[in-house]
């Protein structure tokens, strides 16, 4: 997990020198989290293997860029990343992503946020049995969304897709075989900003990484 460390330090260091682009926030989050409780948590196997891996080098980050060009800004391209420390993840989200009259097996109930990229969206994990082995996107309303990664690749992909807002939608797109609005807006624009993103060499690294 800390060569995906050193690869979030080395996006900074690139978006640092993009003339294109102006970085708001970059910042990492105090130290990493408390080895003993990761240690409970890793046995008790109810939490996604590489989240806590993560949180054993890192207490998480936030990234926010936005367009030198405010037309790009009016289509929404711009970077929002917030990957929260480990004990704003593992609260109580009761009255948040779930309210009282949840079935008690609802996902929901079982969901934590990792990602708050957006206060009306997040990725993040579930801790329900048959749950466990990916990430998934939730809007607050209605159902989970798989994104058929573990959180190590969830990052490698954000990265691909320079932590553009709601990059996820190009997963949705290369699992579900259909374009979708947000990600056909992300492969017109993005480009202009990050030459070097294609939406080809995304989708081979999903190809490579994906949970099957």
């Amino acid at each position: 997990m800390r060569e995906i460390l050193s690869s979030i330090i080395a996006f900074q260091e690139a978006l640092q020198s993009n003339k294109l682009v102006r970085v708001v926030t970059f910042n990492f989050f105090n130290s990493p989290a408390n080895s003993k409780q990761l240690d409970e948590l890793s046995a008790s196997g109810k939490i996604e293997k590489t989240v806590l891996d993560f949180y054993r080098v890192s207490d998480g980050f936030e990234i926010s860029w936005q367009p030198v060009e405010s037309s790009l800004e009016e289509h929404e391209i711009v970077g929002k990343v917030k990957v929260n420390p480990f004990q704003k993840v593992v609260r109580n989200w009761s009255g948040v992503v779930y309210f009282g009259d949840e079935p008690e097996n609802s996902p929901r109930r079982k969901f934590f946020p990792v990602d708050f990229f957006v206060p009306e969206a997040a990725a993040g994990f579930c801790s329900l049995e048959g749950y466990r082995n990916m990430m998934y996107l939730f809007k607050f309303e209605g159902d989970l969304i798989p994104l058929y990664v573990d959180f190590k690749n969830y990052l490698r992909c954000m990265l691909a897709a320079k932590g553009c807002l709601y990059w996820q939608y190009l997963l949705l797109e290369l699992f579900s075989g259909t374009e979708n609005a947000v990600s056909s807006r992300i492969k017109e624009f993005l480009p202009r900003l990050f030459p070097e993103f294609t939406f080809r060499s995304f989708e081979n690294l999903f190809n490579e990484v994906r949970v099957r």
